[in-house]
């Protein structure tokens, strides 16, 4: 007797690709759903550690700003969508989401409704320069901290920094 479902091998067709599946209802199911070779792996461009003391979310808004300040993600390039993302990192589509709402609020990011979330060119603008003073301060008031509860002075910073500006060329 033969089987109920025959294959496209069996009936003498070309074989499905390795992309689908049968599923127990014998219907045909796209096994992935996008190609992992046209979409970078994020988990290799953001590294977010769950053991480390900082929240993910802070964690993964840090890896997008320095992946978009070291040029490893540009301006206009596709980010993957939270679920894909989420997938990825292992992390909760909240953590994803709230990251990225936070970014797009901030003119980092820009969501095209039904075409994907894209690193935005707004955030280069004259807005930019000031977000950037922000974020030295922001900085600066962290090693100043740091250094204090280490028991250095701002003199003791000072110099260092001097004699530092001294030794790399101009």
């Amino acid at each position: 007797m033969p089987p109920l479902v025959q294959s496209k091998q069996q009936r003498g067709q070309a074989p499905l690709p390795d992309l689908f599946f049968f599923n127990m209802h014998n219907s045909l199911k796209p096994y992935l759903y996008y190609h992992r070779s046209t979409i970078r792996e994020m988990s290799q461009i953001f590294s977010l550690s769950p053991s480390h003391p900082m929240p993910l979310y802070a964690q993964l808004t840090r890896a997008i700003r320095f992946a978009i300040a070291t040029g490893r993600l540009r301006v206009g390039e596709q980010l993957p969508t939270v679920r894909q993302l989420a997938v990825e990192l292992r992390v909760n589509a909240n953590t994803v989401a709230k990251v990225y709402a936070e970014l797009e609020r901030s003119g980092i990011l820009e969501t095209r409704r039904g075409v994907g979330t894209f690193v935005s060119a707004r955030h280069l603008d004259g807005n930019h320069h000031e977000e950037h003073e922000k974020h030295l301060q922001e900085l600066v008031d962290r090693f100043l901290e740091e250094a204090n509860a280490m028991g250095f002075s701002v003199d003791d910073l000072l110099d260092q920094l001097q004699s530092r500006r001294k030794k790399e060329p101009n």
